[in-house]
């Protein structure tokens, strides 16, 4: 009977729980998240195999995403993103990300998504030199779990693969296609309003 109770208590606070949480993702609730891509600041050190030089790069990224809940975990989202990467005096890349997507939230708190973006990569060397510049539309997925630190604030890392549909390289008057694979880790902030 202890038992049966025990596990009675225990249904009804895990009940209680989720629901205070799935009320933040009711529909019309809006939200704004900045994250950290990728993982993207660090430096990283690159030697070839053989060789006694090596190169070091530094990168950065932020994005910016937001939306709305069209029905109860199911949201709408837009996103903003930059990225820099900086190989030692190489010159600059930058990525710039436009993107519109879905994210569902299961009442575990895992959440999944699928976007259509587009991304931009500018390559400037140092010195002069051509440009080069990278465009492609990308297909990000998304998979997640959202950890509430209040009622309106939540930690949501998760893991991200990319794939390209197109992608076109501009050198000069040169241009190619190419395909383009991105797999990371995302460290993001969610408020809730």
């Amino acid at each position: 009977m202890k038992k049966l109770f025990a596990i009675l208590v225990v249904l009804a606070l895990l009940a209680v729980s989720c629901a205070e949480v799935n009320a933040q993702r009711t529909k019309g609730t809006k939200f704004l998240s900045p994250q950290l891509t990728g993982l993207d600041f660090g430096s990283y050190k690159l030697k070839p195999e053989g060789s006694s030089e090596s190169m070091k790069l530094t990168q950065f990224g932020l994005n910016l995403a937001g939306g709305q809940f069209i029905s109860d975990d199911l949201a709408l989202k837009a996103n903003l993103g930059y990225t820099m990467i900086s190989p030692e005096d190489e010159g600059t890349l930058s990525l710039i990300t436009l993107g519109v997507g879905v994210r569902y939230y299961l009442a575990s708190n895992f959440f999944g998504g699928v976007a259509l973006g587009y991304n931009s990569i500018t390559m400037k060397p140092d010195g002069g030199g051509d440009k080069t510049t990278f465009s492609a539309i990308m297909v990000p997925l998304e998979a997640g779990y959202s950890y509430m630190l209040t009622e309106k604030i939540a930690f949501e890392p998760s893991l991200n693969y990319s794939l390209s549909l197109s992608g076109k390289m501009k050198q000069g008057s040169d241009s190619m296609d190419f395909d383009l694979t991105r797999f990371g880790l995302t460290l993001g902030i969610t408020v809730f309003f």
